[in-house]
């Protein structure tokens, strides 16, 4: 009867002893997680792409710029005044694709305007100056 009671608790210990060191092995194992802060929230660099248009107009911190395929919106932000871009002007912009209730839209990180260049955004999406 001995045997029959030293397997039982082998067997009600046995899971415990388990558990604990399953606790203690992901208690020391390394989780990479990368938070962008809350001003990036909308801005996506895998989606990042280069736009060569010219500037339609400019409706405070947005302006409409000609492609060849369409006119599209992009977010510049209020940072605009500091490169006096004007409508008929032909630009250069770096900036991520939205998709959102108002249809699609640009929100630019990067906007060249013949040989001046307005960093808006840095490589992740965060604001110059956020």
């Amino acid at each position: 009867m001995r045997p029959t009671l030293l397997l039982s608790l082998a067997l009600i210990l046995t899971p415990t002893l388990s558990q604990a060191q399953a606790a203690r092995s992901s208690a020391t194992a390394t989780c990479t997680v990368r938070i962008r802060p809350l001003a990036a929230a909308d801005y996506d660099p895998s989606s990042e792409v280069v736009l060569r248009g010219t500037v339609v107009d400019i409706q405070g911190s947005t302006l409409r710029l000609r492609l060849a395929c369409g006119t599209v919106r992009v977010e510049v932000g209020t940072a605009l005044a500091s490169l006096s871009v004007a409508p008929g002007q032909a630009v250069e912009i770096t900036g991520a694709k939205r998709q959102d209730e108002r249809g699609q839209r640009f929100l630019a990180r990067e906007l060249r305007a013949g040989s001046r260049v307005l960093v808006l955004r840095d490589a992740d999406g965060v604001p110059v100056g956020a």
